[in-house]
């Protein structure tokens, strides 16, 4: 008797081209000028002090600070207001 459950298994190639898939379609989809939410403004706030991103999660207040940092500062939005806070502090050492 065939496994029922066999035809939702899925190869390691098939899994990391979906997972691949859905990345890109979510790149696609972010909004880099959307506003940050909270938990994001947050974490912007604790990288620009120093921490490091899964340090900064933890200070913001995520539940998974180990699994979320990379995503977080992948997303187009967040990693924008980290580049522009990093100008406006370059511009403000310089003078």
């Amino acid at each position: 008797m065939p496994d029922p459950a066999a035809a939702f298994r899925l190869t390691p190639e098939e899994y990391l081209r979906r997972r691949a898939e859905r990345a890109a379609k979510a790149a696609e989809t972010a909004d880099p000028e959307r506003e940050l939410r909270p938990f994001e403004e947050k974490f912007v706030h604790n990288v620009m002090m120093g921490a490091k991103p899964t340090i900064a999660a933890r200070e913001a207040g995520y539940s998974k600070p180990n699994i979320v940092a990379s995503k977080i500062i992948e997303r187009p939005c967040v990693r924008n207001e980290i580049i522009e806070r990093r100008k406006l502090r370059a511009d403000k050492l310089a003078i």
